[in-house]
């Protein structure tokens, strides 16, 4: 198959040499500590979320000129760089044009487009951020939209969980669609793991169930192309360049077949001088009782030498925190990313004289109202 991409394409990514990096899953590798602000600059932001802007968890994503919460009781939640409230896309209903729930989203600001994953069906239906439903595509039947990418100005990629060709291409203009045909997985997976007993963060106490993990498979970096992730392939990432060239760049050993519980690499950021990514086990975890246990790795780019992710922000002491796809929209601006603190870890961490410079600046600028304080870090 590696013979089969390489000769399809007739050239190479200009970006990193083609060698394949292999990565051990069960191998312990040395902690590299870097500090957020020699990787990239940082801007502290407070979202004025009052009245119909409120939210109760931050899932939150960047645009060139918006900050976006996404909140299932109150939609997604649209605010300036400066934290204010700008509008929001709230049609949750059972109508033709509205929605039941929010699976994923994306949101392309140059054409106005918002497009919702509607939970529970195959449909995608698109908003303007002000909240005017446009249309509705379908998506090929009984396939749950699981990754939703704007590829380019005429398709979308959509990745679909536990198939055999995983990833596809929406046209934009007639909602037409055609599969990823070189990218196959031959044992799909549910990526779930099993419960007798879990307290959820809030407290509450859940009994025999299942957790679903839910990623992001499809992630652009910043020459535009996309780093696609088929679990639980041997090939763990693969690049994907704006022809639709595709190299392998990452391999992973032992095969998740052979790992127990099963070890999957996601989030993988890539930026000039590193790739980031994280090594996620299908287990709750024996401590924080919580699914998915993660931790986070990097690749020097120059050296190619993998260590443990150990990043740090001088702004508050003692405290260390991941880069991955949950925290670096690369969906939409691939070197920025937000992150988020919540005001009862700052009030202690206060208390201790940990917080620093613009950090506690901003704090002292939080009120009883403000439930969060959000950094936004964009790559140098």
């Amino acid at each position: 198959m590696f013979v089969f991409l390489f000769s399809c394409s007739g050239k190479k990514s200009e970006l990193v040499n083609l060698e394949l990096i292999e990565f051990d899953v069960t191998k312990e590798y040395p902690e590299n500590k870097l500090e957020i602000h020699d990787l990239a600059d940082i801007n502290y932001v407070l979202l004025q979320a009052h009245e119909d802007y409120l939210f109760r968890y931050p899932i939150v994503t960047l645009t060139k000129n918006f900050i976006i919460v996404v909140d299932n009781f109150n939609g997604l939640l649209f605010f300036d760089r400066q934290g204010n409230p700008v509008s929001r896309v709230y049609r949750r209903g059972e109508g033709a044009e509205e929605y039941t729930g929010i699976a994923r989203f994306l949101y392309i600001e140059e054409e106005d487009d918002v497009y919702i994953t509607v939970f529970g069906t195959q449909k995608i239906k698109v908003y303007s951020k002000d909240g005017v439903f446009k249309r509705e595509y379908s998506t090929p039947a009984d396939m749950h939209v699981d990754g939703i990418v704007d590829y380019d100005e005429n398709n979308l990629l959509l990745y679909f969980p536990n198939q055999p060709y995983p990833f596809g291409f929406l046209s934009k203009t007639d909602g037409s669609f055609m599969f990823m045909t070189s990218i196959f997985v031959e044992k799909p997976h549910d990526m779930l793991v099993r419960f007798g007993m879990i307290t959820m963060p809030d407290g509450t106490v859940l009994y025999n169930g299942s957790t679903v993990f839910r990623g992001y498979y499809a992630v652009k970096n910043n020459n535009n192309e996309l780093l696609l992730m088929p679990y639980p392939l041997d090939t763990a990432i693969y690049r994907m360049d704006p022809d639709k060239y595709i190299y392998p760049l990452l391999i992973r050993k032992p095969s998740f077949e052979e790992t127990d519980p099963g070890v999957f690499l996601h989030n993988i950021i890539e930026t000039t001088d590193y790739l980031f990514f994280s090594g996620v086990r299908m287990e709750h975890d024996k401590q924080t009782n919580l699914p998915f246990p993660e931790t986070g790795y990097l690749i020097d780019k120059n050296s190619r030498q993998i260590y443990k992710q150990s990043i740090f922000n001088k702004d508050f002491e003692g405290h260390n925190f991941l880069i991955n796809a949950a925290s670096v929209n690369t969906f939409i601006s691939p070197n920025e990313g937000i992150f988020y603190y919540h005001s009862e870890e700052l009030i202690e961490a206060d208390k201790k004289n940990q917080l620093k410079g613009a950090l506690k600046e901003t704090f002292d600028r939080m009120d009883s109202e403000d439930e969060y304080l959000f950094f936004i870090y964009r790559f140098k």
